[in-house]
């Protein structure tokens, strides 16, 4: 067994949150929009370079209750939305919608004052089933590459290069 690690996907709704998880996990598309009715979670088990991961994928509307697609309210205590308990997030936007992107620029700017940030980008399509697997493979990788005790010298050599990207 590889380990666990766990992974909230994250976006304002309708973005396509549970429609990426489902093509990962499933295969599928829904080519009818069903709105998730709440928080889901997933507990797949996947095979990442010859070891076996324990994955819970958290699937949900909204991180933070003061937090809406039109914009920001007050701000609750981070612990509250579960940021502290999260190995890595998936944040998903439409590229149609420019609200969408910024909903996703405020929990990117909470992530950040929460947890730091290291972040890269990676268009996918879970329609057309597109970069989907690569997603969650790079995230996987650069998750557990970050969880791993480092070496000293490896440690020192992080140090120097702080603005290292993750992808998310």
């Amino acid at each position: 067994m590889g380990g666990s690690l766990r992974v909230a996907v994250l976006g304002a709704p309708g973005v396509g949150k549970t429609a990426i998880i489902r093509q990962f996990l499933f295969g599928d598309y829904p080519e009818r929009h069903q709105p998730t009715d709440g928080p889901r979670l997933y507990r797949p088990a996947v095979l990442l370079d010859g070891a076996v991961y324990d994955l819970s994928i958290r699937d949900g509307d909204v991180a933070d209750p003061g937090l809406s697609p039109g914009g920001l309210e007050e701000r609750p205590d981070p612990k509250d939305w579960s940021l502290q308990d999260t190995d890595a997030f998936v944040l998903v936007y439409d590229i149609c919608s420019p609200d969408s992107f910024d909903y996703v620029k405020a929990l990117r700017q909470r992530i950040a004052e929460t947890r730091g940030w290291r972040c890269g980008y990676l268009e996918c399509s879970a329609k057309y089933n597109w970069h989907v697997l690569r997603l969650f493979r790079e995230l996987l990788r650069c998750a557990l590459v970050r969880a791993r005790p480092a070496h000293p010298a490896l440690r020192l050599q992080g140090a120097l290069h702080p603005a290292r990207c993750s992808l998310m």
